[in-house]
C-alpha cells in the first residue's frame, strides 16, 4: 500500500528525481484520499529516521520530500492549482521572483498573476518569518503589513 516502501524510495530525497520548478511544498495541500494521508503520515512520522535529507544526512524537509514522492507517484489523481495557466499564485510558487512583485490597486501581482497566498517561513533564526528580508519591494511590504495586522 505504501508507495515509498513499495518502490524502495525510503531514505531518498527528491534531489535528481523532481526538479526545483516542479517541487511542491506541503504547506498548502488538500486530499480526499485516506490512502494518501495514511501513506504520507506513515512515511513522514514513522520512517523519517531512515531518511537522508538534503543536508548532512539530517531529515531536513522530510515531509516535503515524501509529499512530492507520493504526489508524483502516479498513484493518485493530482492537480496543481497554481500552474502556469491558472492566473494566480498560491504558496511558494512565486518565491524566486518576490523582488519583482507589484502592487496593482490592492492586489499583489507577479507577471500578471495575482498572488493569493505567500509563504515566507523559509530560512533560519530571527529572519525566518521576516518577509521584509525577502527582497520584496517596500510598497508590497506595506500592503502585507496591512493584510496581516
Amino acid at each position: 500500500l505504501n508507495y515509498i516502501e513499495k518502490n524502495n524510495l525510503q531514505g531518498k530525497s527528491t534531489i535528481g528525481i523532481i526538479s526545483y520548478k516542479d517541487f511542491l511544498t506541503a504547506g498548502i495541500m488538500a486530499s480526499k484520499s485516506e490512502l494518501f494521508w495514511k501513506s504520507w503520515k506513515h512515511s513522514t512520522f514513522t520512517k523519517w529516521n531512515n531518511f537522508k535529507g538534503f543536508k548532512d544526512n539530517n531529515p531536513l524537509m522530510v515531509e516535503q520530500d515524501i509529499f512530492n514522492l507520493i504526489f508524483y507517484s502516479g498513484q493518485f489523481k493530482t492537480k496543481v492549482v497554481d500552474n502556469d495557466s491558472s492566473g494566480v499564485f498560491y504558496g511558494t510558487q512565486s518565491r524566486e521572483k518576490w523582488n519583482q512583485l507589484k502592487l496593482n490597486n490592492h492586489d499583489i501581482t507577479l507577471d500578471g498573476r495575482k498572488v493569493r497566498i505567500m509563504h515566507w517561513a523559509g530560512g533560519n533564526g530571527v529572519e525566518k518569518l521576516n518577509y521584509r528580508k525577502s527582497g520584496i519591494p517596500e510598497d508590497v511590504c506595506k500592503r502585507l503589513d496591512i493584510l496581516i495586522s
